[in-house]
């Protein structure tokens, strides 16, 4: 990283010509240039084939580089392996989806979308009353599993706390799929509330290779059935 702050004779210009000079010569090194001067970044350090990015503060400059830095760790991770569910009945499940539409649904009816969830083995909430509501589990961690259809993006995923206090922690990790087994991993492990799926101060731990699981059914769930509803799916 440079830092040219004015001084009396030297131009801004002449740094920033060298600095572009510099880059063109020195392969695969990062370069990053701070011009603390009134009139900005100098035009010359885009003036060649490499151009290098320029700021007006430091921060910004040193913020840029560490997510550079973040990314190149991302790049240099194992790739992972998209887990494969042989026992889901995708067929059976776009044929649900596609004679619902056809029929202009916009709301599955209760038994439609128990067969549609029992295409990929997640099971359906319990009704009471008129009202759909998770059944009741043991003690343990709630947590939520949704996917959305994202204009940009496609399906997209998100992993986090549950309870009725989800939305004031609002501690939520989100990928975009497909999603593979250390995508998963790396959601759950990034939540502020992982330390209680770990067995926080004495709890016995959960069971995290089944909500990695199900983050990875749901995000193939979308994927491999066009057009499929949005899921959200507690514990």
């Amino acid at each position: 990283m440079t830092i040219f702050v004015p001084p009396l004779v030297t131009e801004a210009r002449d740094v920033a010509a060298a600095i572009s000079q510099l880059a063109q010569n020195c392969g695969h090194c990062t370069l990053a240039a701070v011009f603390m001067t009134g009139d900005g970044v100098p035009a010359e350090l885009a003036s060649g084939a490499v151009q290098v990015p320029g700021y007006e503060f430091p921060e910004d400059a040193a913020r840029a580089v560490a997510l550079a830095a973040r990314h190149g760790v991302w790049r240099r991770r194992p790739a992972g392996a998209v887990p494969s569910f042989d026992d889901c009945r995708i067929d059976e499940a776009a044929a649900i989806i596609s004679e619902e539409l056809g029929r202009g649904a916009s709301w599955l009816a209760r038994d439609r979308l128990a067969a549609l969830l029992h295409c990929y083995g997640l099971p359906l909430a319990h009704e009471l009353q008129g009202f759909v509501v998770p059944p009741m589990t043991p003690a343990g961690v709630e947590m939520i599993v949704g996917v959305v259809h994202d204009e940009s993006f496609g399906p997209v995923l998100a992993c986090g706390a549950g309870g009725t206090n989800a939305g004031l922690i609002q501690d939520v990790a989100v990928r975009i799929t497909p999603l593979t087994d250390l995508d998963a991993g790396e959601m759950v492990r990034s939540l502020k509330t992982f330390p209680l799926l770990d067995g926080y101060r004495g709890a016995p731990p959960c069971d995290g290779r089944r909500l990695r699981m199900c983050c990875c059914a749901s995000a193939q769930w979308c994927r491999r059935t066009p057009r499929s509803p949005s899921l959200i799916a507690t514990r």
